[in-house]
């Protein structure tokens, strides 16, 4: 098994737990460089993939980049994000066969053991309940754009930014929130979903 995690104190106590549940981990890296390196060198039957690994390819570019070296291997995600949208509105096809764990849901490393030994069998990826469109539209949003740079990034006019952030208030019930305090709340559930902020409300 090869584990791929940017945070080095996730890494190490990830590798730790898995070597004492008998996983051969042949490397534990923390960079997509170093990561397609031990790829090559030890062609692992598995890969543990942080999803978000900070500026450049995400988890997923660098899993379907090893599938086309070696299609069986199996591919775990162990990432913060409920939905990987939440991270890039592009990620909305997931590599096949393939697990998802979200951090804060694992409940001890036996789980994720679980979740490695059916990664073969695949699984549902999650998704919160939110277009492609409006996922995209809250990251900006939490990122700390107005509704003017949002438009122009994603080359709509304004109202169909106002629009949409009415209409994620709506489905997050955030609704009734007072529309100066309404960025605040959708900016804290966009941090909540993507594993930042938990026990904010």
């Amino acid at each position: 098994m090869l584990i791929v995690e940017d945070e080095s104190f996730v890494r190490g106590t990830v590798t730790s737990a898995l070597r004492f549940h008998e996983y051969d981990v042949v490397a534990s890296v923390g960079s997509t460089a170093e990561a397609f390196e031990a790829f090559r060198l030890h062609l692992p039957d598995v890969v543990l993939l942080d999803l978000d690994l900070g500026a450049g390819p995400t988890g997923a570019d660098i899993a379907l980049g090893m599938r086309r070296v070696r299609p069986e291997v199996g591919i775990v995600f162990l990432t913060s994000f409920e939905d990987p949208r939440l991270l890039d509105s592009r990620l909305t096809d997931m590599p096949e066969r393939c697990a998802y764990v979200v951090k804060q849901s694992l409940e001890d490393t036996a789980f994720l053991a679980a979740a490695i030994d059916g990664c073969d069998e695949g699984g549902q990826v999650p998704r919160v309940n939110l277009t492609v469109s409006q996922a995209e539209t809250l990251r900006l949003l939490a990122a700390g754009l107005s509704n003017d740079e949002i438009a122009r990034l994603r080359v709509v006019k304004v109202s169909a930014v106002e629009k949409t952030i009415r209409r994620i208030a709506e489905t997050l019930h955030l609704g009734q929130v007072e529309r100066t305090n309404q960025r605040v709340a959708l900016a804290r559930e966009y941090y909540r979903m993507a594993g930042f902020g938990r026990g904010t409300s």
